[in-house]
């Protein structure tokens, strides 16, 4: 688990708005320069590869290194459970002591960065590297709250499994979905997270130990993530024989009484077809003993059906 952190980090983050509207000494870059993908791109002169990484948008996680420059897309949870999962993602370009944060790779990134003269304070020296942890360990935290979210609708599907399930096999195709898609998102993750290089020009160690801890909590959450996603694949596979069973029960029920329907019919259509000869017919009795033979023999039918539990 994550080791006891510094105190400004103690605060939950919401969210990564959250995280830069918080900390005043951070709101927005004061140095006057708007810091697009291709500002940067021009001013660290990033390969081409790495700037359409940038423009792809919105994908699996991943961290890759161009010289002296690191590009890490790193995803959160925006909602999980009963509503629509929305996986969004951030693109963080770290180069020596700057840090970019693109929400909107189409848009103008929050950085933190020195000043180049005496004239204003950017950040302080471990800024950057306390900023990146804040962002990862929020995206860690929505996770978490996604796992939560996914093993409460799971509980409640579990829980219908012998009543009104078919009206909920939606919402378990749904949570099934949804579990997928944190499931791969945090096996990429998984992946590189405790590779991800510390940024701004000191290595400071705490950085080391902070990754470490947040892949051991990535792959805590991705075995959760699994279980909760092999829980709702027996679901279906639960319902799906329930189905075939109740279907075989219905098959059961309308052969029995095809059966047992079939007999007077079939007595009916001897005695009326149209031969000149048919001796039960001049019979006194003939009549009676026909819907006789028709009420015994249905009757043993149905009391054959019934002792198989057909009926």
């Amino acid at each position: 688990m994550r080791p006891q952190v510094r105190p400004k980090q103690q605060q939950p983050i919401a969210d990564l708005r959250s995280l830069i509207t918080d900390r005043g000494e951070v709101v927005d870059c004061q140095c006057g320069r708007e810091h697009t993908v291709d500002q940067l791109g021009t001013e660290f002169e990033f390969p081409e590869n790495m700037r359409e990484i940038l423009r792809e948008g919105a994908g699996r996680p991943r961290l890759d290194v161009f010289g002296p420059s690191f590009l890490l897309r790193i995803n959160r949870i925006a909602k999980a459970g009963q509503e629509d999962l929305r996986i969004e993602s951030l693109h963080i370009v770290f180069h020596d002591d700057w840090l970019v944060v693109f929400e909107d790779v189409d848009g103008i990134g929050t950085a933190w960065h020195p000043a180049e003269d005496n004239s204003g304070r950017y950040f302080a020296a471990d800024e950057a590297e306390l900023t990146l942890t804040l962002i990862v360990e929020a995206a860690i935290d929505s996770y978490d709250s996604a796992a939560l979210s996914l093993e409460d609708g799971t509980a409640d599907c579990e829980s219908s499994i012998f009543g009104e399930f078919e009206k909920d096999i939606e919402s378990v195709y749904r949570l099934g979905s949804d579990a997928s898609k944190v499931r791969s998102s945090l096996a990429s993750l998984c992946r590189f997270i405790d590779r991800i290089p510390a940024p701004g020009a000191s290595k400071n160690s705490d950085w080391s130990a902070d990754a470490a801890a947040f892949a051991e909590d990535a792959d805590d959450l991705l075995s959760r993530v699994s279980g909760i996603h092999a829980r709702l694949t027996q679901l279906v596979t639960v319902y799906l024989a329930l189905v075939a069973q109740k279907q075989n029960e219905d098959m059961k029920r309308v052969s029995g009484w095809a059966a047992i329907l079939f007999t007077p019919s079939l007595v009916g259509a001897i005695y009326g077809m149209n031969f000149a000869s048919i001796p039960e017919l001049t019979w006194d009795f003939g009549y009676p003993l026909s819907i006789l033979a028709m009420v015994i023999i249905s009757a043993g039918l149905y009391a054959v059906f019934r002792r198989q539990r057909w009926l």
